[in-house]
């Protein structure tokens, strides 16, 4: 079972969003220190491409579309040769997984993490919930990391990408460890949840916007990844400062 501190949450928030120049070092530290590049940065920008530049009803229903984001989850670690570590389903329940969904999806589509309102928020929260617990892409138990890598690609300006060595450890773990706290698949929807609201947090407090990030680098493709880059970049420099 997960503890959750709400003080180290709270803090962990002021620590990433005390002002623009401090989160622009966290995100220039990643870049000084990239370990994320070829197939995870190339399926990832086109996935993101074709969601900005696409009918997005037809582009839910295109197999070769939906290939792609299944290339991009197995570059972002989501599938282990072996028999050990994560396991995605085979292509064809991946994909109908996706289409049973697809109505969510539309109906989140017009949300932006910079521009929700409170009266939006609502709506976002009930309709999230319906879709994480929806979503069956994963032979493997934990669904977190797995279905908030599926959501962001295709609802890239909402919701962020979430990992266990990164995000659940700078939310609710020790910066300098290398262990990751675990949790339980019930607690899953929550958690994934909880760390929306918590981007969006950051992002309101920072009032961050288009404009406060470089868009030629390679993973600075929306608003919740660049702060993903700043949480990474402070876990990294942390990491740096302790040796």
């Amino acid at each position: 079972m997960l503890k959750v501190n709400k003080t180290r949450v709270t803090e962990r928030i002021n620590l990433l969003s005390k002002d623009k120049n401090s989160f622009r070092k966290y995100v220039d530290f990643y870049y000084s220190n990239e370990i994320f590049f070829g197939p995870s940065v190339y399926f990832h920008n086109k996935v993101i491409n074709f969601v900005r530049n696409s009918d997005y009803e037809f582009l839910l229903e295109d197999e070769h579309f939906i290939e792609y984001v299944y290339a991009t989850l197995a570059s972002w670690g989501m599938h282990r040769m072996g028999p050990k570590g994560s396991k995605m389903r085979d292509f064809k329940g991946f994909m109908e997984s996706i289409l049973s969904n697809k109505s969510l999806f539309l109906k989140l589509k017009k949300y932006r993490l910079d521009a929700v309102t409170e009266q939006g928020k609502r709506e976002v929260f009930k309709v999230l919930e319906r879709l994480f617990q929806n979503l069956k892409i994963m032979q493997s138990g934990s669904n977190l990391v797995g279905n908030s890598k599926v959501i962001h690609h295709l609802l890239p300006d909402l919701i962020p990408p979430i990992d266990r060595q990164y995000t659940i450890r700078f939310f609710y773990g020790n910066l300098t460890s290398k262990y990751t706290p675990p949790f339980r698949k019930e607690e899953e929807t929550d958690l994934f949840l909880d760390i929306v609201r918590y981007f969006g947090v950051i992002c309101k407090r920072l009032n961050l916007t288009e404009d406060d990030y470089d868009k030629t680098k390679s993973f600075n493709t929306s608003i919740p990844k660049v702060i993903d880059n700043a949480i990474i970049g402070l876990i990294q420099s942390m990491k740096v400062s302790s040796r």
